[in-house]
């Protein structure tokens, strides 16, 4: 199974295929149905991706932000925050 990676995202002039927006959506979604803490790690093979999607989805999501220790790059031991729970 390949990895849905960053050069699969299309850019906003594209009116079909998967837009950063569609995955920040269904990241936060995800996230506050699993009623726990989540990862990064945890999220992008659910998604079948990469981390670093993940952090990109995470950091444009308002209401989301990574938690964890600073320098930590282990996408394990980044969480998933979630504001407004």
């Amino acid at each position: 199974m390949t990895l849905f990676t960053q050069d699969m995202i299309e850019d906003d002039e594209n009116e079909a295929g998967i837009h950063l927006h569609n995955i920040v959506n269904a990241v936060q979604c995800w996230s506050v149905m699993q009623n726990r803490k989540t990862s990064v790690a945890e999220a992008a093979l659910t998604f079948n991706t990469t981390p670093e999607i993940i952090r990109t989805a995470v950091e444009y999501g308002f209401w989301m932000s990574l938690e964890c220790d600073e320098g930590e790059n282990d996408p394990a031991k980044q969480f998933i925050g979630l504001d407004g729970e």
